[in-house]
Parts: C-alpha cells; sequence; structure tokens
C-alpha cells in the first residue's frame, strides 16, 4: 500500500512540474503568453509604453522616458487576439555593464541554463518545447530578446525591423 502511495505522489508532482511550464510564461516587462490586448496594453502602460503602430498581427509599443528600450513589438494571435510572442529591442551601445544588468533578470526569471547557438550567435532559453527566448545583438549592436512560439511560427515573419521601424 505504501509503495502505491508513493507512487501516486511521485506521478502527482511530475505532472504538475510539466504543467508549471505552461503557467511560468511570464517573461520580460511581465508580458506573459496568452494575454490580451488590452492585459499588454495595461501591464507596458505601467512602464510608460504606449502602442503607436500595428501591422497584421503585431503591435509597437514605444516609450518617450525610456532610457533603455527602443521598442517593443507583441504578436497576437489572429483568431483569439491573445500573445503568442513578443520582441524587446534595446537601444545601441548601451554598454556592458548594461547588457550584463538585462541577461542576469533574464536568468533570474527564465533560470541560468541556456544554450549558446555558435552559428547564429544567440543565447537561447528553453521555456518549453515549442516557447523559446532568443537574446541576441542585432546588425546596429543593440541587444535584442525575442520571445518566441513555434507552434506559431508564421506570425514571426516580421522580417528584421528596420531602424526607423524600431527606434524613437
Amino acid at each position: 500500500m505504501k509503495a502505491d502511495s508513493l507512487k501516486k505522489l511521485v506521478m502527482i508532482i511530475a505532472i504538475m512540474a510539466c504543467f508549471s511550464g505552461l503557467f511560468a510564461q511570464k517573461g520580460l516587462f511581465n508580458i506573459r503568453y496568452e494575454m490580451t490586448a488590452q492585459e499588454v496594453d495595461e501591464v507596458l502602460a505601467r512602464a510608460s509604453f504606449y502602442p503607436r503602430e500595428s501591422e497584421n498581427n503585431a503591435v509597437k509599443y514605444y516609450s518617450d522616458m525610456s532610457l533603455t528600450v527602443s521598442a517593443i513589438m507583441v504578436f497576437f494571435h489572429p483568431d483569439s487576439g491573445k500573445v503568442v510572442g513578443w520582441f524587446v529591442k534595446y537601444l545601441p551601445d548601451l554598454g556592458g555593464m548594461n547588457y550584463h544588468l538585462i541577461i542576469d533578470r533574464i536568468q533570474n526569471m527564465h533560470g541560468t541554463k541556456n544554450h549558446m547557438d555558435e552559428d547564429t550567435n544567440q543565447l537561447i532559453w528553453f521555456l518549453t518545447d515549442v516557447r523559446t527566448l532568443h537574446v541576441m545583438f542585432g546588425p546596429d549592436g543593440s541587444l535584442t530578446a525575442l520571445y518566441y512560439d513555434s507552434f506559431y511560427s508564421d506570425l514571426f515573419s516580421f522580417g528584421s525591423p528596420s531602424e526607423a521601424e524600431m527606434s524613437d
């Protein structure tokens, strides 16, 4: 009887561990997968970011007060209108200490276990089997962070945002 109870307990813990990853997907700027556009607007307004542009299934948020972030682009599912990913573009030339602080914050949120992809020169956190966080430097030298969901890869085909698109 004791062995059966122990097996059940181990099974419950294993199931809870699997599902915890689905709910713990809050990332930079307190954005979460599955948020509505209104929830994103409210969360980003607290950080002084407001929507200024939209295209297809993405909304671009800008701030006149941020000293570190150029823009945030949030990708929404076309049917449900819920968040499937987001892209944060930091200002170029923030300096090594600021980059270190950003990476520390990401590690505090998502853990220190990540993968360095040498071919693409990006740090990748595997959040679930389909959700990842990609941190890399853009062509202009700015640090970028992309919360990606491979299940909706077609929604992320925004190309490489130009300097004009993602800057103040």
